[in-house]
């Protein structure tokens, strides 16, 4: 008994294409239709298109990755929120060592830890915020530079054909 491992889609669809040109190369004798002597068989499509035929999208694989870049808006406000997140693990670690090291009958040191624990929820509160403002300032930044692109939503000077099909 010999166990091969199973054929990828593009192995398939190839031993199909070549089945398909050996049993069209016979059907087309058998009719009379010949290729001509020096004619070279090379299909140039993919195995894809091969099989499935015309993609609706053009494919790049050719060109390589396409690479469009990074805004630098999305980039800078990754690094924020990531930066954040550090200090707000460090904030709330901080906050629950301070409570669980209270000692209730010493009142000096436990109204300090108390201070200590609502600075840190009040810092973890403000990362908070302040991560949510930036992103909010970042992407209309990014919104007004974009704002003469290519596409930016359907115009407003158009009929609303939803409302007007209600009536």
């Amino acid at each position: 008994m010999i166990i091969r491992r199973p054929r990828t889609l593009l192995e398939y669809s190839d031993s199909i294409m070549k089945r398909s040109e050996t049993a069209g190369a016979s059907s087309s004798s058998s009719l009379g239709a010949t290729k001509p002597i020096g004619a070279n068989p090379v299909d140039k499509r993919t195995y894809e298109e091969r099989v499935f035929g015309k993609g609706l999208f053009q494919s790049h694989r050719a060109n390589g990755p396409q690479s469009h870049g990074l805004p630098w808006e999305m980039l800078l406000s990754g690094v924020a929120i990531v930066l954040s997140s550090l200090l707000v693990i460090l904030l709330g670690t901080n906050a629950i060592v301070q409570l669980r090291t209270i000692i209730p009958g010493d009142r000096p040191r436990m109204a300090l830890k108390v201070v200590y624990i609502v600075l840190s929820v009040l810092g973890i509160y403000t990362l908070v915020v302040g991560n949510a403002w930036l992103y909010r300032k970042l992407a209309a930044h990014a919104h007004r530079r974009n704002a003469n692109g290519s596409y930016n939503s359907v115009s407003r000077l158009e009929e609303n054909y939803e409302m007007n099909s209600m009536q």
